[in-house]
């Protein structure tokens, strides 16, 4: 299952948690919390690019077989390279899709060493993200389930503007293990981002040194 969704989404299943015991969210400080029991959730990863080092992966709930194939690219531009993983949520009935960007924050309280929690991002100094952005699909009152589309329209990060607003997003794991790794697993894909945002800088700064050199 997950290879064919590799082969129709290129984006590979890169952690799974099952049975997660519950997971708690509010939309704002007016709603009330939500809670789903019995959920389940798994962290998504775009196929490599050339500049992103490879399809190697150190995540440890890895569940896909062998290397993913690579996706290369020539274009050195963010839309093409910078491409986030995706955190997703299955809540009965219904699909929630997260972002792993800098605008989110998780950690596990010391006194709940089976919980992350995921926030937004309190790092900027300025422009401090209000909410956590997530794409809900699917709705059980009108009984549309919660799948994606194959060309996942509406489901990029440059439509992540029109995504919903969340409080927070609460994960409640079976044991303290399984929460640190998959708080790992998460952290790593951060990482990958901002080394890809890195590089990508470095070859912006390549190429206007070089474009003015030729011009003159």
């Amino acid at each position: 299952m997950f290879t064919f969704q590799q082969a129709f989404l290129h984006e590979s299943v890169e952690a799974d948690a099952q049975n997660i015991r519950q997971i708690r969210y509010t939309r704002g400080f007016l709603s009330g919390e939500n809670c789903t029991q019995k959920a389940r959730i798994q962290l998504w990863k775009p196929l490599a690019t050339e500049l992103s080092g490879g399809s190697n992966s150190s995540h440890r709930h890895s569940v896909m077989p062998g290397r993913a194939s690579t996706l290369r690219t020539t274009a050195p531009s963010e839309t093409t390279i910078i491409k986030p993983t995706r955190l997703i949520l299955y809540l009965n009935e219904v699909t929630i899709n997260i972002f792993v960007t800098d605008d989110v924050v998780h950690a596990i309280p010391i006194n709940l060493p089976r919980t992350l929690r995921i926030r937004p991002s309190t790092h900027k100094t300025f422009n401090n993200p209000s909410s956590v952005k997530a794409r809900v699909l699917g709705d059980p009152k009108r009984d549309i389930a919660g799948g994606f589309r194959l060309d996942k329209g509406g489901l990029g990060i440059d439509r992540q503007d029109t995504f919903e607003d969340f409080k927070w997003f609460e994960i409640d794991f079976k044991t303290e293990d399984d929460c640190r790794g998959f708080s790992d697993d998460l952290s790593e894909a951060l990482q990958q981002r901002r080394r890809d945002r890195t590089v990508i800088d470095e070859l912006r700064k390549k190429a206007v040194r070089g474009v003015m050199a030729g011009g003159w």
